[in-house]
């Protein structure tokens, strides 16, 4: 169990900080990582959904969900609006993506490819395994990203009860857009969640 859990850290610090795997990708994926979101849901998020000035940590508000059928924003999988804590490390992912795209505007995706190139689960698995591949990494599904969130919740010991309000939602927890749930307690969970700064090897895992 503690081997695997080591391999999950390992994975979601290599996904976001090697420079190998384009920028985009990289905010994708810490998206997916760090706040547990699924990659439909990262795809349908725009800047004025992330409240960085909220205290103690900024505020991703999950409110829908990339359709590539139709090519449209749906809502989300269980049809409710999810107040994700923002880590202090995808802050600062966010932050520096956003520095690098200065002319995007509130309603501009945050997942902001390059010319030519879409953002969908088909594309995102594909280019999901390009990665791994380039990382020395054994193959892992997308959903995979959302999981290793909660396993890296889980060794962190962080309250299950709590986290689970921003990683699968409740009706009940946002209601005239205050938070049932204190923010603070839910603050104070996510930042249980621990990563090393930089990937320790390439060893592949």
């Amino acid at each position: 169990m503690a081997e695997r859990r080591e391999v999950a850290r390992r994975v979601a610090v290599a996904l976001t900080t090697d420079p190998r795997v384009p920028a985009y990708r990289r905010v994708l994926y810490a998206l997916c990582l760090l706040a547990g979101v699924r990659s439909s849901e990262a795809c349908a998020l725009r800047w004025r959904h992330w409240e960085a000035n909220v205290e103690p940590l900024g505020r991703l508000l999950v409110a829908g969900s990339w359709s590539s059928q139709r090519k449209a924003v749906k809502s989300t999988k269980t049809g409710s609006v999810r107040a994700v804590p923002v880590h202090p490390r995808l802050a600062s992912i966010l932050a520096e993506w956003k520095a690098q795209n200065p002319d995007a505007g509130p309603d501009d995706p945050v997942v902001r490819p390059p010319e030519g190139h879409v953002v969908n689960e088909n594309t995102n698995r594909k280019r999901l395994h390009a990665d791994l591949a380039t990382l020395g990494l054994r193959q892992r599904s997308v959903h995979d990203m959302r999981a290793t969130h909660m396993t890296l919740l889980e060794d962190a010991d962080a309250n299950e009860r709590v986290w689970k309000r921003w990683t699968h939602g409740d009706p009940r927890d946002v209601v005239g857009g205050y938070l049932r749930t204190q923010w603070a307690v839910k603050c104070r969970e996510m930042l249980k969640l621990g990563l090393p700064e930089t990937a320790k090897s390439a060893t592949p895992v």
